[in-house]
């Protein structure tokens, strides 16, 4: 799996550092998604799902304070869709989730600092050989912008992800292409498929992904890695988590549904939470801070490691004074990177608080704290 050794580089590319995940602990994969898509589909299609290709979702169907459906349209207009359960996995700007009922506490909306624009693209081989053995590289700031690039070499092709929470567009990502290009060689011109600019989440889970008739899973959920994007992973393993919900107990109602987001933030959520602070905290850095923070290892292989695999970052005594001596000479950033350490453990507690029964007024202090921790 190659996303098991994740190489991550500062804005000067001075510094990489390693993060080795060793397979009993690793959360997340590289995926071909054709592959996965069309084994789901079968799979799907096998148990007696029906697919409508071409036909857009407008809205939910609200009735009696539930979702009973969709209005959907195609070629030949608009239609209502009964449904007992309706599944969003239609993405951040879900046409669904966007146009619940605010009174539910489901967000409509992700703030700018929440999603990035992200280009991707898989390229062809150059035929040059690569000047390191790092076949995932991830890289901050690339010339002086806020954006995250990763780059997976593959056998027969090279995967280009360029995310910013600037407006991206084919041109940005090119330019941060080139800008990589000596340092990948080994990466061609031709893209043999992408090349698409869109919109996924770069947030901690929503703190509300139920209702009677509702569930969100992936993008629309927020279910990505707050660090690098990648979501996939988390959206299969919550449909798993969901579907075992919904055989114990078919009503779809709030309370039946509940379990199916205490499972997630349990196994996962709260996991991803920790790491939604640190991304805030790295994206108010300046390039030259980033690189002080990695050069004067402040930030070390292993902790990549415990940040990937979902553990607390914590210190022995001995590594505090290390660290505090290497960072005294900018001490604003020591303390700025201990501050939001600390808040992405109390994050992740809280995330680990989530009521175990549905209780209305439980959930919304529960939620109302997750929310605001940040």
């Amino acid at each position: 799996c190659v996303a098991q050794d994740m190489t991550f580089f500062t804005p000067s590319c001075n510094t990489g550092i390693r993060a080795h995940v060793p397979p009993e602990i690793l959360v997340e994969m590289q995926m071909e998604r054709r592959d996965v898509l069309r084994h789901l589909i079968a799979y799907a299609r096998d148990c007696g799902v029906r697919f409508a290709f071409e036909s857009a979702v407008k809205a939910p169907i609200i009735e009696m304070d539930r979702v009973a459906g969709l209005v959907v349209a195609d070629q030949n207009g608009s239609s209502e869709l009964r449904a007992d359960l309706v599944i969003d996995a239609a993405g951040m700007n879900s046409p669904v989730r966007t146009q619940l009922p605010a009174q539910w506490g489901i967000p409509r909306e992700f703030r700018r600092d929440q999603y990035f624009t992200v280009y991707r693209a898989f390229f062809s081989e150059s035929g040059k050989s690569p000047l390191d053995n790092n076949r995932f590289s991830v890289y901050f700031f690339q010339q002086n912008r806020k954006c995250i690039t990763w780059i997976a070499r593959e056998e027969g092709f090279v995967d280009l992800l360029c995310g910013s929470f600037e407006n991206t567009d084919r041109q940005y990502a090119e330019e941060i292409r080139n800008g990589l290009l000596a340092r990948h060689p080994e990466m061609g011109d031709e893209i043999l498929r992408g090349g698409q600019v869109v919109r996924i989440p770069v947030r901690r889970a929503i703190s509300r992904m139920v209702a009677d008739g509702y569930a969100a899973v992936g993008d629309s959920a927020g279910m990505t890695i707050p660090l690098i994007g990648s979501g996939i992973t988390n959206a299969i393993r919550a449909g798993v988590l969901l579907a075992e919900t919904v055989q114990l107990d078919s009503t779809c109602a709030t309370q039946a549904l509940w379990p199916y987001q205490v499972a997630y933030f349990q196994r996962i959520g709260a996991r991803n939470a920790m790491l939604d602070v640190l991304k805030n905290y790295l994206m108010t850095l300046k390039p030259e801070q980033m690189d002080f923070m990695f050069d004067q290892k402040l930030l070390v292989g292993s902790d990549m490691v415990k940040i990937r695999s979902g553990q607390e970052l914590s210190f022995t005594l001995p590594e505090l004074v290390t660290r505090g001596l290497r960072g005294a000479s900018r001490l604003p950033i020591l303390l700025g990177m201990a501050r939001r350490l600390l808040r992405s453990q109390r994050l992740k507690k809280q995330a680990l608080r989530i009521p175990q029964q549905y209780d209305l007024a439980a959930v919304q202090t529960w939620a109302k704290k997750y929310d605001e921790i940040g």
